[in-house]
């Protein structure tokens, strides 16, 4: 996987959110976890991933080529169909949404005991396959056809988590039961979580002049993720029941449209000119119920005077969404300087614009009845205790986040005759990110107890919080990376395909936030008198943090071979270091008529 150390600045760039916020808190807001949104197929076969799956344009590829300017496909003569079984290396990661998703963490967020225990179950969202198909319709017009399929299902949440999640509202006093009662007992589950997507693109070439030609993408993507659990059990005992009425629902929807048009113009024989405009719409939504209506009572058999009941109605729901913008641009040109010697040379702009926005809702109310004796002077004394405790939570929070990544690379390409390939050059990157999100929370939590029977009294509070959260973020990267790459028949149809780079990256973070409480009050009553009355108004925190800049400098190798067999199957081989894992090998199959 030499090329994905080579994308090592890139995976810092996208958990920059936890590494630039070290002393800036982080939001509450969760973008919907759709995989591989806003991006493209970039559809790469085994063979160019070999050379490393940023590298395309640097080298022929019919496949790749395609990247840089649908319009390449004019050049094919003959039919091609491809497919590899989901190497995930072929995602295009750069323009990932950078904001992962984030934990709740704020402390008055009303959930279910059992949530904050629980983990959803991580499930596979890698293709199953990469499919290709290449095909010359006239000497006028080509037809491109890309696919990748993704679908899984399993657990909705971890099966530890859920086991303690079943019992954790019941009281342990039904488990004492005289093993010959009557038992009456109702279980209901469901704990599903199934995710399925299809990314698909159509390219179609025309030949408008010997010189002139065009190319059209078209290209949708859809994702969908669903989780249900419904876990509830009732238990009836002579001194005791129980009901455990749990709900959890997740569902992720997410949309991709994209279309661009490029143009190819050959001035003449040795010379190529091209340029390719697109964008790229998205829109995606996340919503999420929680919902726990559990109750339990138990007396003691001997003595019924000892009981204890508990009741709660506990909700609990988020939802976000995004709206994004994605427009490109890439101007690329190639020269042949001599038969066996051309030059390449692009330049692509891109740029991400991500509208996001949250609301999170809650609310809690549950009471609580019991008996028990209580130790004091060195004596039981009989007492009752009655609680109510209620608690509101309200969030809605907007934002937005920007990324522009610029590119440009300069290639020498040698090819004496088809048996051998060799090449090398620079690509430099600039990437800079900037995102910025308003939170606007209300907290408002409160109890009551009531002691009689023995020493009677009561207790009272009322906490109340109003504040707005401002964060603003700031990344920026630089990288140079210098490749170079070999394909050489080597014996009977086998050719070996062999590449290093050497890649340099610079790296700066910063980050600030405000945190003004416009409203913060807390009151506590004993027995019916007033004993704290705080109240706070307008305070602000600040929080600014600076990253030390990271240089980073990492070397490459790469390696694969090629079988091309007469009757037009080609077979591809690539390793991902360890030539004795089986995991980190991938397989391409490719059929040409």
């Amino acid at each position: 996987m030499g090329h994905r150390r080579y994308l090592c600045f890139t995976w810092i760039f996208l958990f920059f959110v936890g590494s630039a916020f070290a002393s800036v808190p982080t939001s509450q807001l969760q973008e919907p976890a759709i995989p591989f949104y806003m991006q493209s197929m970039n559809f790469q076969t085994v063979r160019m991933q070999i050379f490393g799956v940023h590298y395309s344009g640097m080298v022929d590829d019919k496949y790749s080529d395609l990247i840089v300017n649908p319009a390449y496909i004019n050049a094919i003569t003959q039919k091609y169909f491809y497919i590899d079984f989901a190497s995930p290396d072929q995602i295009d990661i750069i323009t990932t949404p950078l904001l992962s998703t984030q934990p709740y963490t704020d402390s008055y967020f009303v959930r279910p005991s059992w949530y904050g225990s629980t983990s959803y179950n991580t499930i596979d969202t890698n293709p199953h396959y990469n499919f290709a198909m290449l095909l010359p319709l006239s000497n006028r017009l080509k037809v491109g056809i890309f696919h990748r399929l993704i679908f899984d299902y399993g657990p909705f949440l971890m099966e530890q988590s859920y086991t303690d999640w079943a019992g954790a509202s019941r009281g342990d006093s039904y488990y004492n039961n005289n093993e010959n009662a009557e038992l009456k007992r109702l279980e209901v589950d469901d704990n599903q979580q199934t995710v399925k997507g299809s990314q698909s693109e159509i390219i179609v070439g025309i030949n408008l002049t010997s010189r002139l030609d065009l190319g059209l993408r078209l290209g949708h993507y859809i994702y969908r993720q669903d989780g249900d659990l419904y876990d509830s059990k009732w238990g009836y005992f002579p001194h005791n029941s129980f009901a455990d009425l749990n709900e959890d629902d997740l569902n992720v929807d997410g949309n991709q449209y994209e279309s661009g048009l490029g143009i190819l113009l050959h001035p003449n024989d040795n010379f190529t000119v091209s340029a390719y405009g697109g964008i790229t719409t998205g829109d995606g939504d996340r919503a999420t119920a929680v919902l726990d209506t559990s109750h339990s009572w138990s007396e003691r058999d001997t003595d019924p005077r000892y009981y204890s009941f508990s009741h709660s109605y506990m909700t609990s729901r988020s939802g976000s969404d995004i709206d994004s913008k994605k427009p490109k641009f890439t101007l690329s040109v190639e020269w042949k300087l001599k038969e066996s010697l051309k030059l390449r040379s692009a330049y692509s702009y891109t740029k991400l614009n991500n509208d996001f926005s949250g609301t999170i809702m809650a609310n809690d109310t549950s009471n609580s009845d019991q008996t028990y004796d209580d130790w004091d002077n060195s004596s039981y004394h009989f007492r009752r205790v009655q609680s109510e405790d209620f608690s509101q939570t309200s969030l809605t929070s907007a934002g937005e986040e920007t990324s522009e990544v610029m590119s440009w690379y300069i290639s020498l390409i040698y090819q004496p005759d088809e048996n051998w390939t060799l090449f090398g050059g620079l690509h430099f990157q600039k990437q800079h990110y900037h995102y910025e999100i308003d939170e606007f929370s209300t907290n408002e939590n409160g109890s009551f107890t009531m002691y009689s029977l023995y020493n009677p009294g009561t207790s009272q509070s009322y906490y109340f919080d109003d504040k707005r959260y401002t964060i603003e973020s700031n990344s920026d990267r630089f990288v140079c990376s210098a490749p170079i790459g070999l394909f050489a028949r080597v014996y009977n149809g086998f050719s070996l395909i062999i590449g290093t780079d050497i890649v340099l990256s610079l790296s700066e973070d910063k980050s600030t936030a405000d945190l003004l409480y416009s409203t913060k009050h807390q009151q506590k009553w004993s027995n019916g008198n007033l004993t704290v009355d705080d109240l706070e108004e307008n305070r602000l925190e600040r929080f600014n943090s600076q990253e030390p800049k990271i240089f980073t400098r990492t070397k490459n190798n790469y390696f694969g071979f090629v079988y091309a067999h007469k009757s037009g199957i080609n077979f591809y081989v690539k390793t991902g270091g360890d030539l004795f894992t089986s995991n980190t090998w991938t397989f391409g199959f490719e059929l040409c008529r």
